[in-house]
């Protein structure tokens, strides 16, 4: 008798008009897309702090997308924990993950971007500050920061002091693309000092 009344009651609250307009996850919208297409994004190059890395996403549009993301990235190695609580911070509105990195190793621009795109995303574009050195290479000047093998390619001269103060650069995922890990990174100067 007691299952006939529970199957009952589950059987109308499942065809109840007013359970299926009630929103299962609130503040989740069930149309969006994370496809590329989805969420273009900022196009505005953050101010950075040393050893600091943001990376522009491309589809991430609610905190179900940014927990996914940040649970994924926070498995990198060489995170400062201390900051942004797990070295992570997602922010959805300007479509960007900010990293905060513990040690000066090189970047793992093609780990970062391998696991963006695992948890559906699209990186599109990498800013980061490197303080270092300028050298003149056969294709154009390089920068070198805080770890000698990985070096960047600079769209435009820069001048040894402003190397050393620090370089703003922005590294665009699609020249990332079958680089040979030892070649020097392409990257723009957005700005110096």
């Amino acid at each position: 008798m007691h299952r006939s009344i529970l199957l009952g009651l589950l059987v109308a609250l499942a065809t109840s008009p007013a359970l299926a307009e009630a929103d299962p996850m609130p503040g989740h919208d069930p149309g969006h897309r994370h496809a590329a297409e989805a969420a273009a994004p900022t196009t505005s190059t953050p101010d950075l702090a040393d050893r600091t890395l943001a990376i522009d996403v491309r589809g991430m549009v609610c905190s179900f997308c940014a927990h996914g993301l940040e649970k994924g990235l926070s498995k990198l190695d060489g995170l400062d924990t201390d900051r942004h609580g797990d070295g992570v911070l997602v922010d959805i509105e300007a479509h960007r993950v900010t990293l905060a990195l513990a040690t000066t190793d090189p970047i793992p621009f093609a780990d970062i971007t391998r696991r963006i795109e695992k948890a559906g995303y699209d990186a599109t574009r990498f800013h980061l500050r490197v303080q270092g050195a300028v050298d003149d290479g056969p294709e154009g000047p390089l920068l070198r920061g805080s770890h000698p093998a990985q070096a960047f390619l600079l769209d435009a001269p820069v001048a040894e002091a402003d190397a050393a103060a620090g370089v703003q650069l922005q590294v665009d995922v699609a020249n990332l693309a079958g680089l040979p890990e030892d070649a020097p990174i392409p990257a723009a100067v957005h700005a110096t000092r």
